[in-house]
């Protein structure tokens, strides 16, 4: 009985972030739901999505190398942009 709990837990836990991720319907929402999860990232939403797609920042390699400026000029706080650099250069190492 236990076991079954356990595994209806994790069914849940993997639906509602299937959800998540399905919310911005971009190639950049699995990154921000990694980020508010990891991180609690407050500011970062479907707006800094769409601000990253217009200027065709779609990949971690080309937001990693993304200057301050570069995030002002899109419309996005130098602290978020210093928050999604940070937590992309973890993860393409």
């Amino acid at each position: 009985m236990l076991r079954v709990k356990r595994l209806m837990q994790r069914l849940r836990v993997l639906a509602y972030q299937t959800a998540s991720q399905l919310k911005y319907c971009s190639p950049l929402g699995a990154l921000l739901v990694e980020l508010r999860h990891s991180q609690g990232l407050k500011g970062a939403g479907e707006k800094t999505v769409q601000k990253l797609e217009a200027i065709g920042a779609l990949t971690f390699p080309v937001l990693a190398r993304m200057t301050d400026e570069q995030f002002v000029a899109a419309g996005i706080s130098r602290k978020i942009g210093n928050r999604i650099r940070a937590y992309l250069r973890r993860r393409i190492r």
